[in-house]
């Protein structure tokens, strides 16, 4: 269902940049770059939708890449911006200054990232507050690399803490969530040899945690 759409996407888009191609200066710059933008971006979700249906097809699937964590953050975010501005949170990234490479395969690292983003972006969208908030931030603690994804929503219920990363299980709408975004991001972060932990935050909000080993 999403891949019929998306191939259309891709299609119309690669025939406009190979036009202009052709034919230089017809088109504005601007809209060029619109369109490098749009094209660029389905073949991420492309990728995504790949790798995604690997990942429950063959768990043992390898995942000996090494890449930058803050390059797989910022391919997150480019492929989701638009989403948070539309759903008037203000987003703000701070990752560290240093590069830190770390081992597995990146899209499935900008799947945890854009999981937990979107997890964030459902608990707003039910909150009434107007500063709606999301912050992600990247740091080293030891021999870890660390990614904080925080929002200010109305945090986590303690009752229903030991079951958030279960698939099916949600607190939101039913009707529009499935709930298996953390069980995805679970069982990336296993393959990832890290680990997951969140907490409430005061006066509100919650944060996720996210470690997994440095390639030093």
């Amino acid at each position: 269902d999403i891949s019929s759409p998306l191939n259309t996407i891709k299609i119309a888009s690669g025939s406009i940049l190979y036009w202009d191609k052709s034919n230089p200066g017809y088109l504005p710059q601007i809209i060029t770059k619109v369109v490098t933008d749009i094209s660029d971006s389905s073949k991420r979700v492309d990728e995504i939708i790949i790798h995604l249906r690997k990942l429950w097809v063959n768990p043992d699937i390898s995942t000996d890449e090494r890449f930058d964590l803050n390059e797989a953050i910022d391919n997150a975010l480019f492929l989701i911006a638009s989403r948070i501005s539309s759903h008037g949170i203000e987003l703000s990234c701070n990752t560290t200054e240093d590069s830190i490479t770390i081992k597995g395969n990146q899209i499935y690292f900008e799947l945890i990232v854009i999981n937990l983003i979107f997890n964030s972006i459902q608990v707003l969208d039910n909150n009434q507050r107007n500063d709606k908030q999301i912050t992600i931030k990247s740091y080293k603690s030891g021999l870890y690399a660390c990614v904080e994804v925080t929002d200010n929503g109305p945090g986590l219920p303690q009752e229903h803490a030991e079951n958030i990363y279960k698939p099916f299980f949600t607190t939101k709408n039913k009707e529009k969530n499935m709930g298996l975004g953390l069980a995805i991001v679970c069982q990336i972060i296993e393959r990832f040899k890290g680990t997951i932990e969140h907490k409430n935050n005061e006066p509100d909000g919650v944060t996720f945690t996210v470690k997994v080993p440095i390639i030093t």
